[in-house]
């Protein structure tokens, strides 16, 4: 993909079995302008920047209970144990992005998400994603029925 996230490491492990947990928090993102060369085993890239705009418009609370109630119905669906209680009093913007980052999303879901520039955009992007999800999942198990 053009657009990326640059990460700052938050955290690390190593697991017993040699494996690496590794949280990343994301500082900003950027676009691919070009490719150098290929010396390594790992891209080496020359980026810009990417400035997103700050919504005027605040999610409302009628929003945010809309987004957390069409969670719940994914979560139900793809049978993920989660408890939503812990995360309603966080503030909206860190809600949209934790379902975003915790969800069994394709690769190019989160990318659409990731290139997305406005809050408000973002929201309508993942209500999308949620919905369209949760009509799959519930025609798949109609047809095993």
């Amino acid at each position: 993909y053009n657009i990326g996230c640059i990460g700052k490491i938050h955290s690390f492990s190593e697991t017993t079995d040699g494996r690496y947990l590794i949280s990343l928090q994301g500082t900003n993102c950027f676009k691919v302008k070009k490719e150098l060369d290929k010396k390594y085993k790992f891209r080496l890239i020359e980026v810009e920047m990417l400035d997103f705009e700050e919504d005027k418009n605040i999610i409302n609370e009628r929003q945010k209970n809309n987004l957390l109630e069409k969670y719940s119905q994914y979560i139900r669906v793809k049978k993920i144990n989660l408890n939503l209680e812990e995360i309603q009093n966080i503030d909206f913007n860190q809600i949209i992005k934790f379902i975003a980052m915790v969800s069994p999303f394709s690769d190019i879901e989160k990318q659409v998400l990731l290139e997305t520039k406005k809050l408000s955009d973002f929201y309508k992007k993942l209500q999308s994603i949620l919905e369209l999800e949760i009509v799959e999942d519930n025609s798949n198990n109609k047809s095993i029925n």
